[in-house]
């Protein structure tokens, strides 16, 4: 009786298995086409037995949008795959992004350590030196009460890395710099931290003393 029971399962193995590797070349085929890989191809009722076969196997095609076949040959809708290829190019793109911001913390950061061996107020220029102007107007700006609209540009994008590759800056839930769109209000997507506003109190401090210094200087001329 097993016997008997054991031979259908095996013959159903080995179509399930079949059927799954004819499809597979079929799907293969059909991506092919469209790249240029086949120089030779099927006839139409050939094209349309492989698409048969594909249709029983439908959780092959669940990566693909549209499959038309038509006496001029076949159509595929690869948006999805497309649209997958993008995302993976935006996550390149983001990362080679993230990478220059990095390095160019460390170009500024060695820079400021040269100009530190000269000063005699090293704190202090390592507060003044470690932002620009424009970034330290972005992070003063994230830190007010006062809605942040921009313009997204790529030097403001740059700006807004190094901020967050600082630790002064972060993204809000789900929100990256990326996926912002064109124009908004920053503060949908990034907020200050606590290592932002620190920075800043030190900034001020840093340019009263600064100011103090240059009063004194004054005063001991007049």
């Amino acid at each position: 009786m097993n016997g008997t029971n054991q031979k259908p399962n095996n013959q159903n193995k080995l179509n399930f298995w079949f059927l799954k590797i004819l499809s597979f070349l079929s799907l293969l085929y059909f991506i092919a086409i469209p790249l240029g890989w086949v120089k030779q191809k099927l006839e139409t009722a050939d094209v349309v037995i492989f698409a048969i076969i594909l249709l029983v196997n439908s959780e092959l095609l669940e990566r693909l949008v549209k499959l038309v076949i038509t006496k001029d040959g076949i159509t595929l809708d690869l948006d999805k795959i497309k649209a997958e290829q993008d995302s993976q190019q935006v996550k390149i793109e983001t990362n080679k992004a993230n990478i220059e911001a990095t390095t160019n913390i460390v170009q500024r950061l060695t820079s400021v350590e040269q100009e530190m061996a000269k000063s005699k107020n090293q704190n202090q220029l390592l507060v003044s030196s470690l932002l620009g102007s424009y970034e330290l107007k972005h992070l003063r700006k994230l830190g007010s009460d006062e809605p942040f609209s921009y313009k997204k540009q790529r030097p403001f994008v740059q700006e807004l890395r190094h901020l967050r590759a600082l630790g002064f800056i972060e993204n809000l839930p789900n929100k990256t710099i990326s996926s912002m769109p064109e124009n908004g209000n920053l503060k949908d997507y990034l907020q200050i931290t606590e290592q932002g506003r620190e920075y800043l109190r030190k900034r001020e401090q840093a340019e009263l003393e600064n100011n103090n210094s240059f009063d004194d200087a004054i005063e001991s001329h007049t």
